[in-house]
């Protein structure tokens, strides 16, 4: 019996939301500076930030305004990739943070916000590489949820990184070609699968040919008539070929 995957998708969407909410929750008891938990561009202890820059949020406001998106999004993808989803989470965190420490201003860059900007660059991806009509579904959902987040691509405003948005889309768009063979593949119907009908052509010289009466036969059909008067000539006959 086949289950249904909206629950175990949901436990882990909602935890996907949980954690930097566990983590942001945990911070404020412990006296230490956690931003510098986050990326630091081209700095060697900035690589920490890899790993634990997705989950550390300056404040309530930031942290809010990513748990949302990100379960929503995070929800899409695990219908999609299924048991794949935390290896992809975790290839968009590392490539996308890897990125964001190449091209990123020098500062600390902390927050969700490129998972889900790598979240959306999967699926925009996905839904145009894997030639499936549901896959596209999926992809202008996400469009139409989070389509304005285009702007966070551009420097608009000094205190939002930018940089990771940027890397986390491209590392989606990365993954999505990676995960190519996965994806769920076009549905296929008979129709598709019948062999191409003949061409008329063809088809005539097959009807030609075929049948009792194949070649050029000629048939005989013989009339006879027979005069009432029995003094007339003999019976007429004529043929037809």
């Amino acid at each position: 019996m086949k289950t249904n995957p909206i629950l175990p998708f949901s436990i882990a969407s909602v935890l996907m939301m949980l954690i930097p909410m566990l983590v942001f929750v945990w911070m404020p008891g412990h006296d230490a500076p956690w931003y510098e938990l986050g990326i630091y561009p081209r700095e060697w202890k900035g690589l920490v930030g890899l790993v634990f820059a997705p989950f550390i949020h300056q404040n309530a406001t930031h942290l809010f305004s990513n748990v949302l998106p990100l379960g929503v999004l995070s929800f899409l993808t695990l219908w999609i990739v299924g048991r794949r989803f935390f290896g992809l989470s975790l290839g968009l965190i590392l490539l996308g943070g890897f990125l964001t420490w190449l091209i990123g201003r020098p500062s600390y860059h902390i927050g969700a916000s490129g998972l889900i900007y790598g979240y959306v660059g999967f699926l925009i991806a996905a839904g145009i590489v894997a030639d499936n009509a549901r896959l596209l579904a999926f992809t202008m959902l996400a469009v139409f949820l989070y389509g304005s987040m285009v702007w966070g691509l551009l420097p608009l405003q000094p205190d939002v990184s930018f940089e990771s948005h940027i890397s986390g889309a491209l590392a989606g768009v990365f993954w999505a070609f990676v995960f190519k063979s996965s994806l769920p593949k076009r549905t296929k119907y008979s129709w598709e699968t019948e062999p191409d009908e003949p061409e008329d052509g063809q088809a005539d010289e097959h009807e030609h040919s075929a049948g009792p009466f194949s070649g050029h036969q000629s048939i005989q059909i013989q009339y006879e008539w027979v005069s009432k008067n029995p003094k007339t000539e003999s019976p007429k006959l004529e043929e037809e070929d």
